[in-house]
């Protein structure tokens, strides 16, 4: 049976369907197109998670990793690479991002 989510996602098991809407200011020629993915149920759960915590849609999540992801790909083509500063006691680490 069908399951409609918050955000507008409908479910049926662990393969879900969203609309993806681009706001009025991002492009007069955006267009919307529905995207579906087979996912693991960890995956599913991970996302909720990151959805729930940061209170937007699962959408959103997904939007926000695509865009990350372009970034650290971009950034790669120049030579640069993706990593966080983090301070351990008095010292200050960068741990640098190997995945993406």
């Amino acid at each position: 049976m069908d399951q409609k989510h918050r955000h507008g996602c409908i479910g049926r098991g662990s393969e879900y369907t969203c609309a993806y809407k681009r706001s009025p200011e991002s492009t007069m020629a955006a267009k919307s197109e529905r995207l579906a993915l087979r996912v693991s149920d960890t995956f599913l759960d991970g996302l909720d998670q990151l959805s729930n915590e940061e209170q937007v849609s699962r959408s959103d999540i997904i939007r926000r990793a695509v865009a990350l992801y372009a970034f650290a790909r971009e950034e790669a083509r120049s030579g640069r690479k993706l990593g966080f500063f983090t301070e351990e006691g008095d010292r200050q680490i960068v741990k640098q991002v190997v995945a993406l």
